[in-house]
Formats: C-alpha cells, sequence, structure tokens
C-alpha cells in the first residue's frame, strides 16, 4: 500500500532542490529526475501538484492581503524564496519550510474565512450554521452558512447590507421607509415580499419568491424590476441572463439547507461549497472547467456532497492536506 504522507514529503523535498542556486546543468538533471518521479506514480503528479497550488496559494495571499503579516508572513517567504541555498543545508531548510507553512496555513485559513469587515458586522454565521431572526422593523431575515450582514433600521431607509454569502429576505411592509439589500454589485429595493439574495466575489444574484424587486446596479445602468419566479445576476459588467426558477423548489432548498445547480461549471459549485464548510477548499479552476453539474447537493454536509460529485466525475481526486485543508483535482492519465 502506498504510504500519502510520505509521498507528500518526497514531493515537499523535490520542490526544494529544484529551489536550490544550483548552476544550469545540476539543475536540468534535477528537473529531468523530477518528471521521471512524477510519472513513477500518479499519486506523485497529484502530491507535487498540490503542494504547489498550495505554495502559490498561501504567497497569492499573503502578498495580497495585509491580514497576513508579521513572523508567520515573513518566516515564509523567507522559506520558500531562500531556501536550498547550499546542498549541505537541504534538509534542515525542508524541515523549515514544512514548519513555517505549517505555522502559516492557520493563520490564511483563519483571515480566509473572516477578513475583518465579517468579524465587525453586525450579524454573521460560521460555516455550517443557518440563522434566522424577526428584525426591529418585522422584517424576518435569514442567513444561511459563511454569511455575514450589517443592518441599518434608522433613517428613511431600512437598509441591510450583504458583506458575505446568502440571505433569504421576508419584508415588512413599511410604505414611508423602503427596504434595500445593498451589495458590491447594486441595491435592490423590495417592493414586495419574500426574495433570496446570494453574493461571490463576481456577482451578486437576485431569486424571486413572491411580489417584486427593483434592482439598481452600481454602475447605475438602466433599473430593472423582477418578478416572482424570475432570478438575475448582477455583475461589474452588468446584468446577466434573466433566468425561470420554481419557487416551490427554490424556497423548499432553502429550508432543506441545500443547493440546486442546473448546468453550473463545477468550480462555481466547488466555491459555494467551500463556503460552507470548516477550513479551505483548493481546487485547479482551470483544470475543472470543463465540467459542468446539475444536482441537488446537500450544503449542511459538503463532505457528502464533494464525495457526490466524485461519483458523478470519476475523473475528480480528493486530497486532504491537513483535517482544514482540501485539495480537489483531476486524475492524472
Amino acid at each position: 500500500m502506498r504510504d500519502e504522507p510520505t509521498i507528500r514529503a518526497q514531493a515537499a523535498e523535490w520542490l526544494v532542490r529544484l529551489s536550490s542556486d544550483d548552476d544550469t546543468e545540476d539543475r536540468r538533471t534535477i528537473e529531468h529526475e523530477f518528471e521521471r518521479w512524477k510519472q513513477h506514480d500518479p499519486l506523485h503528479a497529484e502530491a507535487a501538484s498540490a503542494l504547489e497550488a498550495l505554495i502559490g496559494q498561501v504567497k497569492q495571499v499573503g502578498a495580497g492581503d495585509s491580514a497576513l503579516s508579521g513572523p508567520a508572513r515573513r518566516a515564509l517567504e523567507h522559506s520558500f524564496e531562500n531556501i536550498g541555498r547550499r546542498r549541505e543545508r537541504l534538509r534542515r531548510n525542508v524541515r523549515m519550510a514544512v514548519l513555517c507553512l505549517l505555522l502559516s496555513i492557520p493563520v490564511w485559513l483563519f483571515f480566509r474565512a473572516y477578513p475583518a469587515a465579517i468579524l465587525l458586522a453586525d450579524v454573521s454565521t460560521p460555516a455550517g450554521q443557518w440563522q434566522q431572526q424577526k428584525l426591529a422593523d418585522g422584517t424576518l431575515l435569514a442567513l444561511d452558512g459563511s454569511t455575514a450582514v450589517d443592518i441599518e433600521l434608522s433613517g428613511g431607509r431600512r437598509i441591510v447590507r450583504l458583506l458575505q454569502g446568502r440571505i433569504w429576505v421576508d419584508v415588512a411592509p413599511d410604505p414611508d421607509r423602503p427596504f434595500v439589500v445593498v451589495t458590491p454589485f447594486g441595491d435592490m429595493q423590495a417592493l414586495g415580499t419574500r426574495f433570496i439574495v446570494s453574493l461571490t466575489p463576481e456577482a451578486a444574484q437576485l431569486t424571486m419568491l413572491e411580489s417584486r424587486v427593483s434592482i439598481q446596479p452600481a454602475d447605475r445602468v438602466e433599473t430593472r424590476v423582477l418578478e416572482a419566479g424570475q432570478q438575475i445576476a448582477v455583475t461589474a459588467a452588468g446584468y446577466g441572463p434573466q433566468q425561470r426558477i420554481d419557487i416551490a423548489t427554490t424556497e423548499q432548498a432553502w429550508h432543506d439547507h441545500q443547493l440546486i445547480v442546473q448546468d453550473r461549471p463545477l468550480p462555481e459549485v466547488l466555491a459555494e461549497l467551500g463556503r460552507h464548510r470548516r477550513g479551505y477548499l483548493l481546487f485547479d479552476t482551470q483544470a475543472l472547467a470543463r465540467y459542468r453539474v446539475s444536482a441537488v447537493l446537500p450544503l449542511d454536509r459538503p463532505e457528502q456532497a464533494l464525495q457526490l460529485l466524485q461519483r458523478s466525475f470519476p475523473a475528480l481526486r480528493l486530497r486532504s492536506m491537513t483535517p482544514y485543508l482540501t485539495w480537489v483535482g483531476v486524475q492524472q492519465p
């Protein structure tokens, strides 16, 4: 039986050797041996690919997120940029790199899941937990997992600012104070009662369950009014295609904590599942973009959802790097 932890350790050592400052001829020899090692076993190639992606993700977040600063970030950068300077220090540097990575991952995961805006939100939910409450004006507001909102009910407008995740709203009537859900992509003003708004880095999506909602995009292009049974996404480029939805099925899926997808790219589905699981889900968007998903998946059981996806797409491979870090890739041919 192949020992996957040993394989991952071997992959880490190969990456350290490749980062050394040997002359060109020695480097070419190492690269050739590394390719032979990867081709020897599909698990070798998967371990190397996962580790390279992990290092890249951590470096990218470390470079762009001021929250990941201090000793862990500096140690991580020093390890992967300067490691392998001398061959006699190779093993010590491998241990240093692994230690710094292990120290940095919890900090990175924490600030990925809980940016400053989320930590300071008026109402928020952790991964895997749903919450419903009645606001002071009588409106029912429900949040699914990993969702955060700010609420402002004073003044001439009732405002719920969606910072992350997805909300279900049943608006209490008040003709003198409009109810507005504010997102980075535009404002959605209720002209009736029930609707769902979800927010991703790429778009805000409105799903109408009852009555109507007026949408005012952030770039101030034309305002649209959606009616019950309609759904649309608003991006930085404008409106996406308008779609019809089954109201009863959609609302039942919300209450049952299910995700209904119809011909959506697999990376989009994984991003949604990742928001509902503790830890972080890594995946290669480009490699997985060719897979399209039509399914009903349990959001309150994301690990089961991942297994269902793997059954639908046998080429998918799941690798748990740590209990809080999982890699989704494609089996090497």
